[in-house]
């Protein structure tokens, strides 16, 4: 089971070692233990909204000290939404940019090498890490409604197939705190296309409202591939309803800070 840890304030989920260590190690942050203050309090990690960029900064290098991470080696994605998924090396690193240098048009990110820094960033949406154990490469994944509509899960899979030669037997996952189904409801134009994609699966109905499931959706996705249930820990902690300890732009209305997952490869 993933754990809570805290060092000088930061509080961290320290994701499946049993899954991951020796081969990986991985990290979500909450919102606690950073500089931030009213709406973005504490631990901020998103430049959405109008938080003092230093602030925003600040609390990286924070979280980063807390983990043991140097974070000259952290690698962005752009999150645009999308099912798109780039092989980054040590040359993609933010080199003190941070995410004003992500890597464009992308919301998943691999990478084989011993090093980088993968992160994704979140503050509803469903946040995944893979690790292929046995040929030694590594995924962050961003999955948001959209991302999760068009199995970016599967398609980042599906490029690791391609990049590493994985296959489901290879990989342990986590898929890390997000909204849960009860908190996700959508109108009808957003439900019609879970409707045509998947049928009713991970979707109820509530009157002329929908919920939709994304996190179970995204397990669909990796069992799909042939990944081991044994293999994955799901946390299912909703964001939505733990705001005193992760922020929701859900629950927040659209006014709130956000968190970041981070992994690496260790050998």
């Amino acid at each position: 089971m993933s754990q809570y840890c805290e060092k000088n304030g930061v509080r961290l989920l320290s994701v499946a070692p049993r899954l991951f260590s020796p081969e990986a190690e991985a990290w979500f942050t909450t919102r606690v233990g950073g500089v931030s203050t009213g709406a973005f309090s504490s631990l901020n990690l998103s430049t959405r909204h109008d938080d003092a960029p230093e602030n925003v900064e600040k609390n990286f290098l924070l979280a980063c000290e807390a983990m043991g991470l140097d974070s000259r080696d952290l690698i962005f994605a752009q999150q645009k939404h999308t099912a798109e998924c780039a092989l980054v090396t040590a040359r993609d690193v933010h080199r003190g940019r941070f995410i004003a240098g992500a890597v464009p048009g992308v919301d998943a990110l691999i990478t084989s090498e011993i090093g980088p820094v993968l992160t994704v960033r979140t503050a509803d949406c469903v946040p995944v890490f893979l690790s292929d154990r046995r040929h030694g490469a590594i995924a962050a994944i961003h999955s948001g409604w959209r991302g999760t509509l068009h199995a970016i899960t599967l398609r980042t899979l599906e490029r690791m197939r391609s990049e590493f030669g994985t296959e489901g037997i290879d990989v342990c996952a986590a898929v890390g705190p997000c909204i849960c189904a009860d908190c996700f409801e959508v109108d009808p134009p957003v439900a019609d296309e879970f409707i045509a994609a998947y049928g009713m699966k991970r979707l109820v109905r509530t009157g002329p409202k929908y919920h939709i499931d994304l996190a179970g959706h995204v397990l669909d996705q990796l069992t799909g591939f042939g990944v081991p249930e044994t293999q994955i820990e799901a946390e299912r902690i909703c964001t939505a309803h733990h705001t005193d300890l992760y922020f929701s732009h859900r629950a927040e209305h659209g006014y709130t800070g956000g968190m970041c997952g981070f992994i690496r490869r260790l050998r």
